[in-house]
C-alpha cells in the first residue's frame, strides 16, 4: 500500500552539519541516493550528489546559505523524499514523502527525530511581532485614559488650523510608530533568526551570535532587577 506526507514545520532551526548528515544518511537508506541544493546569497544554486564534495562548502558571509533542500529518489521511481529548510518566514521547514506506507512511516519518525534537535531554545522569542505588541500597547493606554478621563459637557469644534495640526501630529506619530515597530522586528529578526545555517563558517557566525543573544538577555534581566529592587526600596 502507498502512501504519503506533506506538510511544514513553522519553528525556527538551527541546522547543523551533523544534522544534515543524518538526514543524508536517512534517505540513503530509505530511498535512494541523496543530493543537496543548497541556494546561496550570491544569487547561486549549488548541487552536490556526494557527502564529500557538499562537507567541504566553506558557507562564507557573501555565500551564505540561505536555503537547503535534501531529496532523493529510488531507482524505480516507487518511492521518493525531500526536506526543504528555508530561512523565508511563511515556509521554514517542508517535508514531503512518497513510498510505501512502512517507508513513509518510518522515514517520517527519523526526520522528526532529527528536526526537534534543530530547534533553538529562543524558538518562541521568533514568533513575536511588535505590531501586535505595541498596538496592545496602545489600546490598553487609550482604554485606561478613556476610563479614567472625565468627559466634558460640551465640545468644542476645532478651528481649521487646530483641525490641520492635529491630523499632522498624529500622520507623524503613526510614522514614528511604523519605523518604530520596523524596527524592533528587524532587531529581532537579527538577534534571534527563524533560520540559521551552522554550517562550515556558519557555525562560528552561530556561536558568535549566541554570545551576543545571552548578553542581550542578562542585561535585560539586570536592568528589570535594577529597577524592581530601586521601585522596592525607594
Amino acid at each position: 500500500m502507498s502512501a504519503s506526507v506533506s506538510t511544514e514545520r513553522k519553528d525556527a532551526f538551527v541546522l547543523k552539519h551533523e544534522q544534515v548528515k543524518r538526514i543524508w544518511e536517512s534517505l540513503q537508506s530509505r530511498i535512494g541516493s541523496p543530493t543537496i541544493i543548497i541556494r546561496c546569497s550570491d544569487e547561486i544554486s549549488r548541487e552536490y550528489e556526494n557527502w564529500k564534495s557538499f562537507s567541504s562548502y566553506e558557507n562564507s558571509p557573501n555565500k551564505s546559505i540561505k536555503r537547503l533542500i535534501i531529496k532523493a529518489r529510488s531507482e524505480d521511481y516507487s518511492k521518493r523524499a525531500k526536506v526543504e529548510f528555508s530561512d523565508e518566514k511563511y515556509r521554514i521547514v517542508d517535508i514531503d514523502i512518497d513510498g510505501s506506507e512502512t517507508v513513509v512511516t518510518n522515514l517520517y519518525d527519523d526526520i522528526s527525530d532529527i528536526l526537534d534537535g534543530t530547534k533553538p531554545w529562543y524558538s518562541r522569542l521568533t514568533k513575536i511581532d511588535f505590531f501586535y505588541v505595541i498596538g496592545f500597547v496602545f489600546w490598553a493606554g487609550f482604554m485606561f485614559l478613556s476610563f479614567y478621563t472625565d468627559e466634558s459637557p460640551e465640545k468644542t469644534a476645532l478651528t481649521t488650523k487646530q483641525a490641520i495640526a492635529a491630523t499632522t501630529i498624529a500622520g507623524l506619530l503613526f510614522a514614528v510608530l511604523a519605523v518604530l515597530i520596523w524596527g524592533l522586528n528587524k532587531l529581532r529578526h537579527r538577534i534571534f533568526p527563524i533560520a540559521y545555517f551552522a554550517i562550515g563558517q556558519g557555525l562560528q557566525r552561530y556561536e558568535l551570535d549566541e554570545k551576543i543573544r545571552w548578553g542581550v538577555i542578562v542585561a535585560f534581566v539586570i536592568s528589570i532587577s535594577s529597577s524592581t529592587v530601586f521601585a522596592l526600596f525607594q
